[in-house]
């Protein structure tokens, strides 16, 4: 599972895992993603997450297919997290 450019995401409502750049913070956050078409305001579509709340105050940069959920083990009852390097962008 490699991180990929935003360009190559699908935009048929598949939600993403998709690393979102501040531009003014120069930081990345992930967030669960999905193309949507459906707003007035966007009639080009736009990157939403949760019930149709886009993406405005980050740009989305790269993305990757949503991990599946690991049960946790005995020795961990942590899930492994999803790790965002600056260094896979640049």
């Amino acid at each position: 599972m490699n991180w990929q450019p935003i360009e190559t995401a699908p935009k048929d409502g598949t939600e993403i895992l998709a690393a979102v750049r501040y531009p003014n913070k120069g930081f990345y956050e992930t967030f669960l993603l999905y193309w949507a078409t459906i707003l007035e305001e966007y009639p080009e579509g736009v990157w939403v997450f949760g019930s149709y709340y886009p993406i405005t105050y980050g740009k989305p940069t790269h993305w990757i297919e949503v991990p599946q959920y690991v049960e946790p083990t005995e020795e961990s009852k942590e899930p492994p997290q999803p790790v965002v390097k600056e260094e896979w962008f640049s």
